[in-house]
């Protein structure tokens, strides 16, 4: 049996003494260990599986963690992670108390910058070069960067200090034509066109036969000056970046060869590889959006077909309905058409259906304007992205009182893709927006009704809703900006709560027969101080339960204007990866925890 290479590699030193044909062996064992680890523990598969050679050729080029190498996101570095000593723990890979699917600076030297949002990986790398220059430090700077992450604005500010600041960095373009669903935009066209200009790649041809006895250098110069007489000046070079590419992604020999060009070149420089996102495993190849993020699956059979019944597609069908009754109405995404739940509406309405890519801050600019010329834009949004747009939400919708509506997807704990993820931050910067509504439905009929009631609504409104099956507990017909009572028993005692937390809220009072009433806040901003004030006047105690943190949350203030009611909510820390009900468990919020709180003071 063939001795797996693998198993001889523990830091990126170990590849030194490897020959490319042990490297390219080296690659594929990657790949098969990539597939056999993810298919037990979910993970982010396709874009890995693409990066496999790019990653062994840097770690084979450069020195690190001495030169430092930048990864945009980290969907990218899971061959980055087993080359840098933590091979064997890829079997708690994202698990709780395992190895995070991100970067962490915490986790290795290697490390040398956290990510777990895009396009920072070139203004972060500016940052690095700059001080090493002003400290003589002579190491190396990369940022690995993939094309989705270029349609984020923070990349091209990063891009333009460069070419102010022309600092040694060298930006590695991964690009493979997609970030999570399929690039949309002006730079994604230029791309493709630098890939398949067919002049160019003719001519080059061409050339590489006849030149072959010349040098290596004198062949690059040529064609450098070929590529600029037949294709115009790139964007990167016109942005002051010298520019070289595309080139395969997956050729080992060619990969070490241009990197080892190019590491010595002064100023930026971009190199522009291009990949396969799921190389190596056909159904990636064919599908990779459906095999970007994964959970556990068997490799024979493939990834199942994703369930329809979770909020996210909960409001996508409903948001549907919408947009074919009424077409003002308009969905938009960031890059994100499949995980929000919105593919089956840009199928079906794609002249009301609008892509901006990794660009947030963009979409909810252009949903103000939208409003504001009688269209009814629909944001469907992951509440950690929603962060990255926080000015736009005051500045453009909220002080214009734009009527936009926020479908804030994944709030809440989101489990595996842990402290970068994690949706419970966006109740307390919401909170602090004056003239936004935000609303909390507790199950998938109210967060339809909820859908309708924000179409005719002439304000901005944030609907908050969990990365779960979208269960239904009642058929309510009642005003959703008022209090609901689900359960009155006379009791003088109160739990309320909203979202999934109600739901645990009424498993916990229903398993354990616990004499509590129980009320959903479904509207959480802004707070009916009167209406809290009548319904807390019928109970001896009060208890709030809450999915966020403490500081700025609902909770605090409550707590604020009641002192006497008792409140619990996350704490106020980074929260850490792991399935969502480990999490609850850890954090006392799920039924268990809940129950335990209220038998504790209701008991006797």
């Amino acid at each position: 049996m063939k001795q797996l290479l693998l198993n001889s590699i523990d830091s990126p030193a170990d590849l030194k003494r490897l020959n490319v044909a042990e490297l390219e062996q080296l690659a594929g064992e990657i790949r098969q260990f990539l597939l056999e680890n993810i298919s037990k523990t979910g993970g982010h598969l396709s874009a890995n599986l693409g990066s496999v050679e790019l990653t062994l050729a840097l770690h084979y080029v450069f020195d690190s963690p001495k030169d430092q190498i930048l990864f945009d996101v980290g969907h990218q570095a899971y061959t980055h992670k087993i080359l840098t000593g933590r091979r064997e723990a890829f079997t708690q890979l994202r698990q709780f108390e395992g190895l995070s699917g991100f970067l962490k600076r915490r986790e290795s030297v290697h490390d040398v910058y956290g990510a777990g949002h895009a396009s920072t990986a070139i203004s972060a790398a500016f940052g690095f070069a700059y001080a090493k220059a002003k400290a003589g430090d002579s190491s190396h700077t990369v940022a690995v960067v993939g094309d989705g992450a270029l349609s984020g604005g923070l990349a091209f500010e990063g891009l333009n200090l460069l070419g102010v600041h022309p600092e040694n960095v060298l930006i590695v373009v991964n690009d493979n034509t997609m970030s999570i669903s399929p690039n949309v935009g002006a730079l994604s066209q230029t791309l493709h066109h630098l890939r398949t200009s067919r002049g160019y790649r003719e001519f080059k041809g061409r050339l590489q036969r006849v030149l072959s006895g010349r040098t290596s250098r004198s062949i690059s110069k040529l064609k450098t000056r070929v590529r600029h007489f037949l294709l115009p000046t790139t964007f990167f070079e016109s942005m002051g970046a010298a520019y070289y590419g595309p080139i395969d992604g997956h050729d080992l020999p060619g990969l070490i060869q241009n990197l080892k060009k190019l590491r010595n070149i002064k100023g930026p420089v971009v190199l522009h590889v291009h990949t396969q996102k799921g190389k190596g495993y056909d159904r990636a190849m064919t599908q990779p959006d459906a095999y970007h993020g994964v959970g556990t699956f068997c490799l024979d059979d493939g990834v199942c077909d994703a369930t329809s019944d979770d909020f996210s597609s909960a409001m996508g069908m409903k948001l549907l309905e919408l947009g074919r009754e009424d077409p003002k109405v308009v969905a938009i995404t960031a890059a994100m058409s499949q995980g929000t739940g919105l593919q089956s509406f840009k199928e079906e309405l794609p002249d009301q259906f609008l892509d901006v890519g990794i660009a947030e801050a963009n979409a909810l600019t252009a949903a103000a304007g939208m409003s504001l010329q009688g269209l009814k834009p629909f944001v469907a949004i992951y509440s950690t992205f929603l962060q990255r747009a926080y000015d736009v939400l005051l500045h453009d919708i909220a002080l214009q009182q734009c009527p936009v509506v926020l479908c804030v997807d994944r709030s809440g704990l989101v489990g595996a893709d842990g402290e970068t993820h994690q949706g419970i931050y966006d109740v307390a910067f919401l909170s602090s927006i004056p003239g936004l509504t935000v609303m909390a439905p507790k199950d998938r009929p109210e967060l339809e009704r909820m859908l309708e009631w924000a179409k005719e609504a002439d304000f901005p409104v944030a609907i908050r809703y969990p990365r779960d099956k979208a269960w239904t507990i009642n058929s309510d017909e009642t005003d959703v900006e008022k209090i609901e009572m689900l359960r009155e028993d006379g009791s003088d005692h109160l739990a309320i709560a909203y979202g999934r937390t109600l739901k645990l809220l009424l498993d916990a009072v229903e398993e354990h027969q616990l004499r509590v009433d129980v009320a959903n806040l479904r509207k959480i901003l802004p707070l009916d101080m009167d209406e809290l004030r009548e319904l807390f006047s019928r109970y001896k105690k009060v208890f709030f339960f809450e999915e966020t943190i403490y500081q700025g949350s609902t909770a605090q203030k409550l707590k604020a204007a009641f002192p006497e009611i008792e409140v619990h909510t996350l704490p106020d820390v980074f929260v850490e990866q792991g399935s969502i009900p480990e999490l609850l468990r850890k954090y006392s919020l799920d039924a268990e925890g809940i129950a335990d709180v209220l038998k504790e003071n209701t008991s006797g």
